[in-house]
């Protein structure tokens, strides 16, 4: 799938949803309407397969955000304890030239100008692909947060394809895996064990860790193969892959 197919997919979504009248769930109408807009003028982007080493991702870091801590059962006791972990995995795990990419909802009303600083601090190059909360209800256009590169979607050209979304996809192609976030608690754990096509990068089935690329790939061949079960969290599913990958090499393997 193209860049552009990738696009014109994921508007397509938005626009029958509000055609049915309401949104995703956690996403009230005027931010799908703001999403919709912004992307007029805004499009997908692609990386090489060769680039998927180098690049982690996860998503709904939700930095400084109080209720998403006891809303979702995050294992903080406040939001700026959870805000601390996140900022030390992404400093343990990402080195200087590697790529990291936060698939939306950096935050929620935390202000920009103070966001900004702290996340210029922090190594690696910054992507976003753009979530519903970079898109305040009642505010002036969208948050970057100093990101260096901001896509609606993008498309990893690995085998097989990854197509990054925030939303999860309502249709993914059959040689395909849609990497998404967006979905907490119950909602996140189902879809989850029930789908091989798709992989959720929402922090908390990713252990508050961002994950390689290159793995969630390796992943995907293994869910569209039949080879492994899709597990509760993403870093279950993940661990199940690559200690398959382990067994056909002949030696053990340790996760990133």
């Amino acid at each position: 799938m193209t860049p552009a197919a990738l696009d014109a997919t994921y508007r397509a979504q938005f626009e029958a949803a509000l055609a049915r009248g309401r949104a995703a769930p956690h996403t009230i109408p005027a931010q799908t309407q703001a999403m919709l807009a912004w992307m007029k003028t805004h499009t997908g982007g692609r990386l090489g397969a060769s680039e998927a080493g180098r690049t982690w991702v996860w998503s709904d870091l939700h930095l400084d955000h109080a209720e998403v801590v006891w809303c979702f059962n995050r294992p903080f006791r406040t939001s700026q304890a959870m805000c601390r972990a996140l900022v030390e995995a992404w400093r343990e795990t990402v080195d200087e030239s590697d790529r990291i990419i936060c698939l939306g909802d950096v935050t929620v009303g935390v202000a920009k100008s103070r966001l900004d600083q702290a996340l210029a601090t922090l190594p690696g190059t910054r992507v976003l692909v753009v979530g519903n909360h970079e898109f305040p209800v009642g505010g002036a256009g969208m948050k970057d947060y100093g990101f260096e590169a901001v896509y609606a979607t993008l498309v990893c050209e690995t085998d097989p394809p990854l197509l990054l979304t925030h939303e999860p996809l309502d249709e993914v192609p059959v040689r395909a895996v849609n990497v998404h976030g967006h979905l907490h608690g119950t909602a996140a754990r189902a879809m989850a064990r029930r789908s091989k096509h798709h992989l959720n990068v929402n922090v908390e089935l990713t252990s508050f860790r961002p994950v390689r690329l290159s793995e969630l790939a390796t992943t995907a061949r293994a869910l569209l193969a039949g080879d492994v079960e899709p597990q509760p969290t993403t870093a279950g599913t993940i661990a199940r892959a690559l200690e398959l990958r382990a067994k056909q090499r002949g030696r053990p393997e340790a996760t990133a």
